[in-house]
């Protein structure tokens, strides 16, 4: 099993953790980095601008100690680890700073698992139809495949300040504030993109969401349902189709500390 170690302390002058990793079927030495610093360089940007100076990172032994309660936490309802190597250093990267300043609206990058955007990437979905707002539907506008994007918001203030964030591609993306729950859900049904390549529910009434996309699945339908490790939600996949294939995934997100779970569910 490969395996990962950890050289520190913490440069001031570069403000990236000095170490190597050396994934080996058995690693028998540790090398402290003294070039090519890009070797930390993640394909994915921070999800937070770069801090003052001032600011300083936390110890690596609070980040470690994180991790940990992360990694053995029960909340995570038995969903299985998805922890490759390069989303580890990722983590602790970008959680150096986590909760020392504050975060802008929408946040740069969406607050989704590392390896969830990995595979919507590798999908290439030409629509989206989200319920849930924020830098997701940014996010989504601007992926290679160009998609239509539509997207449905419940509060008022953040679907604000979504739109004003949509620069660039707005043409190609719809966002609309529903804020009751008929409205939220008949949003789906008038999208006006049925069937959509790619379902994500990351919003409110989200085991309601689920029942409304459901069918859309035998259409050739990918549905992501985010932070489905969360106990009030367990139900909802316990008596699915058996033509639904269902694979789970628990790991680390951009932009905040904690793992999340995402379900995704195919047609078999």
């Amino acid at each position: 099993m490969a395996s990962i170690r950890y050289v520190y302390p913490f440069s001031s002058l570069m403000q990236i953790p000095l170490y190597r990793i050396e994934q080996r079927l058995f690693v028998n030495k540790v090398e402290p980095l003294t070039i090519l610093p890009n070797l930390l360089q993640s394909k994915y940007p921070m999800s937070h601008p770069k801090k003052p100076e001032a600011i300083r990172p936390r110890a690596f032994g609070s980040l470690f100690l994180t991790f940990c309660k992360e990694f053995l936490n029960p909340a995570r309802n038995g969903l299985p680890f998805s922890l490759p190597p390069e989303d580890i250093v990722h983590w602790f990267r970008e959680n150096r700073f986590w909760g020392r300043r504050p975060d802008p609206v929408p946040p740069p990058f969406p607050w989704l698992n590392y390896n969830l955007l990995r595979w919507i990437e590798r999908l290439g979905p030409r629509t989206v139809f989200e319920w849930g707002s924020g830098a997701s539907t940014i996010w989504f506008s601007r992926l290679p495949t160009s998609p239509k994007v539509v997207s449905v918001e419940s509060d008022p203030k953040w679907h604000a300040a979504v739109d004003a964030s949509l620069s660039v591609h707005r043409s190609q993306t719809k966002l609309y504030l529903r804020q009751e729950k008929a409205d939220y859900l008949e949003a789906f049904r008038s999208s006006g993109i049925l069937p959509p390549d790619l379902i994500l529910i990351d919003g409110l009434w989200r085991d309601e969401c689920l029942l409304e996309a459901l069918p859309c699945i035998a259409k050739s339908s990918s549905i992501i349902f985010h932070d489905s490790h969360a106990q009030r939600h367990r139900k909802c996949f316990a008596n699915l189709p058996s033509s639904i294939l269902k694979t789970e995934h628990y790991g680390p997100c951009h932009g905040i500390k904690n793992f999340r779970g995402w379900t995704l569910l195919q047609a078999r």
